[in-house]
């Protein structure tokens, strides 16, 4: 008994005509007789009165019919779920990239893959890095990568951190007199309160490094704050708790608000953020297609 018998079968009683059950299923009418014949040989048991106009079910083909049509509807939803899953792309995203970075990436690709249904988790570059690895997201998006073997990191887009102070006279004053020296890089994160990304987050990696490029040691700063929350970092600097070091793609939104005000640090402060995904897992065509897309877009500075 094939699922092509019983949907041929079920054609035959709701158009009560061999001709036009053929039409409907896309099959030549003898075919339709040959999978009637399958059936009943089969079930040992006539499942069609046969008729010059039409035909009408036995008592065993009612029964029959019924049985059918729950079988075939329990393949459709079957392949139905499959497909709802294979348009599924479970994305986990570390900070930057989840605020920033996926509203202005996503709009492009879905206009290419408008099926495509995106689950995104929020967690630090570690934790999403992790969580690829152990399969339970198709691909991470994020600000680092880590030596293994098991994983491909794909560059899609760069960014670098800049220094983020309150709009306050001095500041202003000091950005208004020109680019920061390193020098006045040190002092100002000397005189002033600090606030950290967590342990874990690529942020605060990359504004570790920039301290570092600076000729600082983090235990030189007085530390105000360790934060999880980018958008409670911005809060905190706009108020006055301490000064950041941040990616330049959250600055930009805070600074539109005239609460922060964004300088350029003085030393090389460029990062990567990357795909990644398993190496030696293929991964659905969904997500090769949108690493695809982004990897395309990426244009690395000189």
């Amino acid at each position: 008994m094939e699922f092509r018998q019983l949907r041929s079968f079920i054609a035959l009683v709701e158009c009560e005509n061999f001709t036009l059950a053929a039409q409907k299923t896309y099959v030549s009418q003898p075919t339709i007789s040959t999978h009637l014949r399958i059936l009943e040989d089969e079930l040992q048991t006539q499942l069609v009165i046969r008729d010059t106009k039409k035909i009408s079910l036995t008592d065993r083909g009612r029964e029959f019919y019924d049985f059918a049509k729950r079988v075939v509807g329990l393949e459709d939803q079957l392949k139905q779920s499959w497909l709802r899953k294979n348009d599924c792309l479970n994305l986990g995203a570390s900070t930057i990239p989840s605020a920033y970075l996926l509203p202005r990436m996503l709009p492009g690709f879905l206009a290419k893959s408008p099926t495509t249904h995106f689950v995104i988790t929020q967690a630090d570059s570690a934790a999403v890095i992790d969580d690829v690895r152990s399969g339970i997201f198709d691909v991470g998006l994020v600000g680092t990568r880590v030596d293994d073997d098991d994983l491909t990191f794909t560059p899609v887009a760069e960014d670098r951190m800049v220094l983020m102070t309150p709009n306050t006279p001095a500041f202003a004053a000091l950005r208004a007199s020109g680019p920061l020296s390193t020098e006045k890089a040190r002092e100002i994160l000397t005189s002033n309160r600090f606030i950290c990304r967590e342990e874990g987050s690529a942020s605060g990696a990359s504004a570790l490094a920039g301290i570092r490029a600076l000729g600082l040691r983090i235990d030189e700063l007085t530390i105000a704050a360790t934060m999880n929350s980018q958008e409670s970092i911005n809060n905190m600097v706009m108020t006055g708790v301490g000064l950041a070091i941040a990616s330049n793609f959250a600055a930009e939104e805070a600074h539109l608000t005239k609460g922060i005000l964004v300088f350029e640090l003085p030393v090389d402060s460029t990062r990567v953020f990357y795909l990644v995904n398993r190496r030696y897992s293929k991964p659905q065509p969904r997500v090769e297609a949108f690493i695809s897309y982004l990897a395309k877009g990426y244009r690395p500075s000189e």
